[in-house]
């Protein structure tokens, strides 16, 4: 008995492991899905506060004299949400590289043990597909970021100088310049790159873990056409007093 599963222990051990690493694979799939759905998730926050922070920009331009203390500070505090915004998305950019990184480096120790030549020329067109996807995402990710942060800079001049002159005078200089005249379509370019960035983000996720799709009823719709069904065929409506209601009871 001892000698049986001393034979079969090494083979045991070396099954488990494999299940592991696959396991972990697939793990490290998910949470680089995960990630590309964070990132995404990060661009729509940014355009809301891209929307906030030129709708405050506009209203300190334009503000009475005697009210530009209070919309300056909203402004300032737009622009402030602004910033951390762009850090989320940076942060959660870099977490999506890492991720698919690790993804990427293990699916290739795997491809490189895989023995049928078919099948290891199918998973390495499979990894590069991949691959590129991720880099693509990269490049545009690039692209977004330099002009994110170009006009977060800008924004956060405008808060600089105003902080020195914030009079009528000085709202009628500011609202002159280039960088106040062109804030909405700086504001759309940025908008643009990120929207780049989503869908790609958006698109490999699906690719790698798909969120599945409930066709099931829900619990309301389900109870209330129950409820009606039943209601209808157990408690009929009572009848009214009119001449075709008593016919039917006769």
């Amino acid at each position: 008995m001892n000698r049986s599963i001393s034979r079969f222990l090494p083979f045991a051990v070396i099954a488990v492991l494999a299940v592991g690493a696959c396991a972990s694979q697939i793990q490290r799939k998910e949470v680089a899905a995960q990630s590309a759905r964070d990132v995404s998730g990060d661009i729509s926050a940014a355009n809301n506060q891209i929307d906030a922070t030129l709708a405050s920009l506009n209203s300190l331009m334009s503000t009475d004299p005697t009210q530009l203390n209070a919309a300056y500070k909203q402004y300032s505090k737009d622009v402030d949400k602004m910033r951390m915004e762009a850090d989320r998305i940076n942060k959660d950019a870099a977490d999506l590289h890492k991720q698919s990184q690790d993804y990427l480096t293990n699916w290739e120790k795997d491809h490189n043990q895989i023995q049928n030549p078919e099948l290891r020329n199918t998973s390495e067109q499979r990894r590069q597909t991949v691959m590129n996807r991720f880099q693509d995402i990269q490049t545009s990710y690039d692209g977004a970021h330099t002009s994110l942060d170009e006009f977060i800079s800008n924004l956060e001049d405008v808060r600089k100088v105003l902080a020195n002159d914030l009079t009528a005078h000085g709202i009628q200089a500011i609202s002159q310049t280039t960088v106040v005249k062109d804030a909405q379509n700086h504001a759309n370019n940025v908008k643009n790159a990120l929207a780049r960035v989503q869908s790609g983000s958006t698109a490999l996720a699906d690719a790698l873990a798909p969120v599945p799709v409930s066709t099931t009823a829900t619990p309301s719709q389900s109870s209330s056409g129950q409820t009606s069904s039943s209601s209808s065929s157990q408690n009929p409506a009572p009848a009214s007093n009119t001449g075709t209601s008593t016919r039917t009871n006769q």
